[in-house]
């Protein structure tokens, strides 16, 4: 079983802390992968005028340290708000053609300043392009996917593409069967305790809506009908808190996960037939150990 996490350094100064020394403290933990995230608004904060050097010097570390990434790129990125539209947009609305060419132009742009970096293993195109997210509840139109995805093959022939998709309601959405003939990685994301709403003063949280062996069961019935065989992955697994309000997410002892919670959680993941879990949650682990708790950072350094 091969691991890895999302390194998001926009969590991390939203949790005020320093990313330099939590990166540091990521490659030494010797993941097999550093899932990172191209955020268009950081990068592109005004049309045509580009802003590199946040993400060139974490992948300069990378390549220094060897640290095989995969690298997030588009319009849809792992976090809140899900959606990352640079505010220079006359409509940020991925249906609009021209706000769809102004993102092609940006990913071409990426390609072109970071392929050079070999510690790049492979380019995660979009995040749940297909599940619908953030505030308003918008997805990645499934043409418009293939054409990035189309797009990132031409500049990078060389690197495979990682499409993702929200796994807690995985046969209700059928999205897994769209995403296998487009990608040579499929990506899903489990949540085994989503905080939903409150009822009666009580915290109501669910996990997904397929037990383990119909999860199981949709993804080799999907690899089956597929001429090219896609890996499936598991890109989030949950190891932080989902929880009503950032003072829970930020308490001692969130009710929605817990080291030995983390633990279970990767139990029960590595009973499906995928080859490599990428934890959820660093961020939040780094937060903790700077406050005196490293009882997550030593769970995820025993499991791996």
């Amino acid at each position: 079983m091969q691991h890895g996490i999302t390194f998001s350094h926009r969590q991390l100064q939203f949790l005020r802390c320093n990313v330099d020394d939590a990166l540091q403290q990521a490659l030494s933990l010797n993941f097999d992968y550093l899932r990172l995230c191209l955020y268009w608004d950081e990068l592109e904060p005004q049309a045509k005028q580009f802003n590199w050097q946040i993400i060139k010097n974490i992948l300069q570390k990378c390549q220094e340290n060897q640290q095989a990434v995969v690298l997030t790129i588009g319009v849809k990125a792992p976090r809140w708000p899900e959606f990352y539209f640079p505010s220079w947009l006359e409509t940020a609305n991925i249906t609009q053609q021209k706000t769809q060419d102004q993102l092609l132009q940006f990913i071409s742009q990426a390609l072109l300043e970071l392929k050079s970096f070999s510690c790049i293993k492979y380019y995660q195109v979009e995040n749940e392009a297909l599940d619908p997210s953030g505030p308003k509840k918008k997805i990645i139109p499934l043409a418009f996917l293939k054409k990035e995805i189309e797009l990132v093959r031409q500049l990078d022939p060389d690197r495979e593409i990682i499409t993702t998709l929200w796994g807690n309601q995985l046969s209700k959405r059928k999205i897994l069967p769209k995403l296998a003939p487009i990608s040579d990685i499929v990506g899903i994301d489990l949540y085994y305790r989503q905080f939903i709403k409150e009822i009666l003063n009580q915290e109501i949280y669910i996990g997904p809506a397929d037990t383990t062996r119909e999860i199981s069961q949709i993804i080799k019935q999907t690899q089956t009908k597929q001429k090219q065989v896609p890996l499936i992955w598991i890109t989030e697994l949950q190891a932080e808190p989902w929880e009503p309000s950032n003072k829970k997410y930020l308490s001692a002892n969130p009710a929605s996960i817990s080291p030995q919670k983390i633990i279970d959680n990767y139990k029960m993941a590595t009973k499906l037939p995928i080859s490599t879990i990428f934890f959820w949650g660093y961020e939040y682990w780094y937060y903790r150990s700077q406050r005196g708790d490293s009882r997550y950072l030593k769970t995820i350094a025993n499991l791996i």
